[in-house]
């Protein structure tokens, strides 16, 4: 009879496990750090790769099939774009404070956020294997810094954190379901709000909010606000 491997052994297989996954997160902030301060130039394929595995899933569905499903906004996969994020972080006012991502999609912003120190960093993501993607990449790369929900993220409670971060886009009637839970958000936690877009523009013209800054990207402009006083 052929025995199985003993706990010692599945132990030791564990921390060996755990310990590369360290190794590998410990690497990639380091990179990340001096990709961020200027030092070196990390390119966007490589920090894709780097994030998520050569191997990324792909789903069943059409992404544009199953949103319109969901009642979200349509829009197509992108190349990925690691100045956005860059700048999203750079309006960030330390590096150091938690994150809500409401429509995280692969997670990329918490993903780099919690690499750069992020205490924490919360995403909420409708599309499921968006939310797993992320989910696998903290696990790999950030597994105490990162949570993910998979849900209707204007159903789900919103966590405390001192950044709120919308970068995805919501379908146009959700607009004043978002703005207006947006709003009570804001009033009770008081963050930091980096956005894009129809959200942006729409802040930008509401004098509840003030502007604290803002940061083009080639044709995409994101900006910070905060609640007046």
């Amino acid at each position: 009879m052929t025995r199985g491997p003993d706990n010692r052994t599945i132990l030791n297989s564990m921390a060996a496990r755990f310990a590369t996954a360290a190794a590998r997160g410990h690497a990639l902030r380091r990179d990340l750090d001096r990709h961020l301060g200027g030092a070196i130039d990390l390119a966007d394929d490589a920090l894709e790769r780097r994030l998520y595995g050569a191997d990324n899933p792909v789903p069943d569905e059409p992404l544009s099939s199953m949103l319109r499903r969901l009642g979200q906004h349509k829009f197509d996969e992108d190349p990925p774009d690691y100045r956005v994020v860059r700048a999203c972080l750079q309006l960030l006012p330390r590096r150091d404070m938690t994150l809500l991502d409401v429509g995280c999609g692969r997670g990329r912003v918490l993903l780099c956020a919690a690499l750069s120190g992020a205490r924490h960093a919360t995403g909420l993501e409708i599309v499921e294997y968006r939310a797993a993607m992320a989910r696998r990449a903290a696990a790999r790369l950030a597994p105490d810094a990162v949570t993910v929900v998979q849900g209707n993220a204007l159903k789900l409670p919103w966590p405390k954190a001192g950044a709120l971060i919308v970068m995805n886009p919501f379908y146009p009637t959700a607009h004043r379901r978002l703005r207006a839970r947006l709003l009570d958000y804001a009033r009770a936690h008081r963050p930091v709000i980096v956005t894009v877009s129809t959200l942006r523009d729409r802040l930008r013209t509401d004098r509840r909010f003030r502007l604290r800054a803002e940061i083009a990207v080639e044709w995409i402009t994101l900006a910070a606000f905060e609640l007046r006083d």
